[in-house]
């Protein structure tokens, strides 16, 4: 899973420009839903062939590959069957070559958004897009809400990393629509819930581990919130004992959604709650085998999209690093997941009792470029080990920064133990967790 959007509606002096530019795409997106079977059939054909095009006339490391195995999609397009011809690209892919390759030429970055991955798979990456593709992305994500409930003049409580605060408000908020109001995640869980009892939202969005000590807090704090109409769950597997959690806390189940950073949401659920429904309005979908073979329904497979609304950094055959089951639907409800076996990480046990999310330590790694891949190892309450694959010299030329953040961060009697090593093997399902506690976890949820 991934991070997603909040609902930002630009700021300044293009703001009517971009204000259409989002209206544009909220349209386009919500039109989707009422496509026939054909008549999504040959919207996805005709997108697919627009960035196939693309990506050949602009995009270096597409141009090379397709030049390769002799196909122009200009005359040799016949539909989505010419995907078999291309090869699986992996993050590993993206990494080892200069990422410039995989960007559409002569696009001026600095007038673009970029977002980094959080390196759930071990290998962080940057990825671009430009106003109207992140207005796309913002718009899917806006429809799974609507599609579950949620009313233009709800308040949303979103808890969002440091680098989405400024990006989380919309100035529609004054008019008393899209009031969505962005805390930082890097909060501790107590400060969060004050803000909560304070704002007095019916909509709840984040990664699950946040919300996890939200609902923690109020029950360490014997309070019901039951105020909400919809929790929106992102990032992370929900599990049975996270929907009792939510039950006892806040009185109702949480909407879980699985996408990633780099195309935002792939699936989600609905109100019937029979497994997630995938976006098959903006990808084309691919569950393969460990040969590159499809798998059967109800057989774990890798998944791999063909993002059909990405032109400045256009993602063909893309393995998303995950494995999941799905089933066909019947009628036009297509296929559903029905269960996400990737990341899960740990919550990090401190001496006085709170608990902290991986993301206090990924936004202090992410800022050093040259970290392929961390994982934290929670030894005991006090002690952490913190393996870090990087070159030696890179390393030792941060070490001694990163301890002092760290111990910035956390409390005075909390240590770390960084060690450097060539790369780090992911777990069995292909992604690797970033916290691992060996401390005793907390009392059952």
């Amino acid at each position: 899973a991934g991070r997603e959007e909040g609902p930002c509606i630009c700021q300044g002096g293009r703001m009517g420009m971009l204000m259409i530019g989002y209206a544009r795409a909220f349209f386009e997106v919500m039109g989707n839903r009422k496509l026939s079977p054909e008549q999504l059939a040959q919207h996805k054909s005709r997108r697919l062939r627009e960035v196939l095009i693309s990506a050949y006339k602009h995009v270096p490391y597409y141009r090379r590959l397709m030049n390769s195995i002799g196909y122009n999609p200009e005359i040799d397009f016949r539909g989505p069957g010419d995907l078999f011809h291309f090869p699986v690209t992996t993050k590993a892919d993206l990494k080892r070559n200069d990422l410039k390759s995989f960007i559409k030429a002569g696009v001026d970055l600095a007038r673009c958004f970029s977002d980094s991955t959080s390196g759930s798979t071990g290998i962080p990456l940057t990825v671009y897009r430009d106003h109207y593709e992140r207005a796309i992305q913002i718009s899917k994500m806006l429809r799974t809400f609507f599609i579950n409930g949620y009313s233009i003049h709800d308040k949303v409580l979103t808890v969002a990393s440091p680098a989405r605060l400024k990006n989380g408000q919309s100035f529609l908020r004054h008019f008393g629509i899209l009031r969505w109001q962005p805390i930082n995640y890097l909060l501790p869980p107590g400060k969060m819930v004050d803000i909560l009892l304070e704002y007095k939202p019916v909509v709840l969005h984040g990664n699950r581990s946040h919300l996890d000590n939200i609902a923690l807090e109020l029950l360490r704090r014997n309070i019901q919130y039951k105020k909400l109409k919809l929790i929106v769950v992102t990032a992370e597997i929900i599990h049975k004992h996270t929907r009792r959690l939510y039950k006892e806390a806040f009185g109702l189940e949480p909407i879980e959604t699985y996408g990633s950073t780099e195309v935002g949401i792939i699936a989600y659920e609905t109100p019937e709650r029979n497994g997630l429904k995938l976006c098959d309005d903006f990808f084309i979908f691919e569950f393969l085998d460990h040969e590159n073979k499809p798998v059967a329904p109800g057989e774990a497979g890798r998944v791999v999209v063909t993002y059909l609304y990405g032109k400045i950094m256009p993602l063909i055959r893309y393995d998303q690093g995950d494995l999941i089951c799905y089933q066909e639907m019947p009628g036009q409800d297509g296929m559903r997941i029905t269960k996400v076996i990737g990341r899960d990480d740990d919550l990090a046990v401190l001496p006085d009792g709170s608990t902290r999310p991986f993301h206090d330590f990924y936004e202090i790694m992410d800022q050093y470029q040259q970290i392929n891949q961390f994982r934290v190892v929670q030894k005991t309450m006090n002690l952490f080990e913190i393996l870090i694959a990087a070159k030696s010299s890179y390393f030792d030329a941060c070490k001694k920064e990163i301890l002092d953040q760290l111990h910035r961060s956390f409390p005075a009697n909390c240590s770390f133990k960084l060690t450097r090593v060539d790369s780090i093997e992911p777990d069995p399902s292909g992604k690797l967790r970033m916290l691992i506690s060996e401390v005793a976890p907390l009392p059952p949820r």
